[in-house]
Order: structure tokens, then sequence, then C-alpha cells
């Protein structure tokens, strides 16, 4: 690739992010799934930060997994942070899997370590999902498939109910008229 092709991707990459400068290179911190605590704020400061003029009561990114994790079969997860708050609403981990087996697999392992972490309440629990609490603090775990879709889907939520309450009404609040 040419200079001047990879000073134009560098300059579309910045405005599309948003940048007027390149972010410095710095390597952010690790943590883990499990060491997020919801309705609280995330242990890592951002890079930057967020001067989007957005209305949606969130800022959400990715964080990655540790390499050296027993959840090594995600490689990373999403967070919400409440705007206003400056809170974790949520975090969310995702992953596809080829047959019913290894996401059963995949959610009994989840399901097992927040047991351990966390003094839950199973609510439901049964072959393809799971839903446990303590206090404020909601545990969601299911394997699904989307529909048309051939894959079976595991999905992985650690949420305050209190955060959830509050992003509910705001959510409502930018559908009514």
């Amino acid at each position: 690739m040419s200079d001047i092709n990879k000073c134009v991707l560098l300059i579309l990459a910045m405005t599309a992010s948003g940048c007027e400068k390149a972010p410095p290179d710095i390597r952010s911190e690790e943590t883990g799934l499990f060491d997020v605590a919801v309705g609280e704020i995330f242990p890592i400061q951002p890079l930057f930060e967020s001067s989007s003029d957005s209305r949606i009561p969130v800022n959400q990114f990715r964080a990655p997994i540790p390499k050296i994790s027993p959840i090594n079969f995600l490689v990373d997860y999403e967070v919400a942070v409440n705007k206003e708050d400056k809170k974790v609403s949520y975090v969310r981990a995702m992953r596809a899997f080829a047959g019913l087996e290894e996401c059963s697999e995949a959610m009994n392992s989840l399901s097992a370590l927040a047991e351990e972490k966390y003094a839950l309440n199973v609510t439901d629990k049964q072959y393809g999902g799971y839903v446990a609490e303590s206090g404020d603090l909601l545990v969601e775990i299911h394997c699904s498939i989307p529909e048309g879709s051939p894959y079976h889907q595991l999905d992985f939520m650690l949420s305050s109910k209190a955060q959830r309450a509050i992003l509910q009404e705001k959510y409502k609040a930018l559908t009514t008229p």
C-alpha cells in the first residue's frame, strides 16, 4: 500500500472516530468479565472522553477477556456505561456455536463461575437458559437460535437492576413524543 493510501486511510479513520489527532498509543489493562462491578464505575479510565451529541444514554465499548481466563471460549465482552452517572449498566458477551451441546457447556461454565463469584438466588435454570439474582445484580444466560441463523447463540448478560430501570426510562423518553 502506498504512503498516500495509508495517509488517506488514517485521515478517514480519525474522521470517523471523531478524533482530530491520532489517539495516544496506550495499552489499557484488561479486566475479566466477572471483575466488572455492575452498578459501579468501570475500573479503567477511557482513553478519551466521549464528545458525542448522541441521545443514546449509554456509552458502549468492547473489552478484551484476559488471555489466561477460565472462559477462554470468549474473546471479549460489551460494557455499557450510563453517560450521566458513569456507572456500568451491564456487561454482555455473545458467541456462536455450531451445536446446542457446546452452547450449553459454555452456559454451564458461565453459570458456575457466576455462582462462585456471587451469592445468587437461581430463579430459572433449564437446558437452554439460566436466570439468577442477588440484590441489585441480575445474571441471564441463554442459548438460542436467532431467526434465520444456522447456529446456536450464547448470550450472557450481567446487569444492575437499578441501572436497567434508569435506562428503560431514558429509552422510553427518547421514543415518547
